[in-house]
């Protein structure tokens, strides 16, 4: 495989926004954006407790909105 090929990679969210999830979930958003950088085909999947961390940063008032709005297009299920 050339290293100009794409990576497919699937970020699945299981976590609240609590403790450390809050930084796990941080971490994923901006690995996210980076691999959108570099045009790797990415999805994001929020499962279990993570569904509740998606709800929460889809308001506008949350730290997360902005990071969370910039990765969106590649949300899944």
């Amino acid at each position: 495989m050339s290293t100009n090929e794409p990576h497919k990679v699937a970020l699945v969210f299981y976590s609240l926004l609590e403790g450390p999830g809050n930084s796990a979930t941080y971490r994923n958003l901006m690995f996210a954006q980076e691999l959108m950088r570099h045009e790797d085909d990415v999805s994001l999947v929020f499962d279990v407790a993570g569904s509740k961390a998606l709800a929460e940063m889809a308001q506008p008032d949350h730290r997360f909105h902005g990071l969370f709005l910039s990765v969106k297009p590649r949300l899944r299920g």
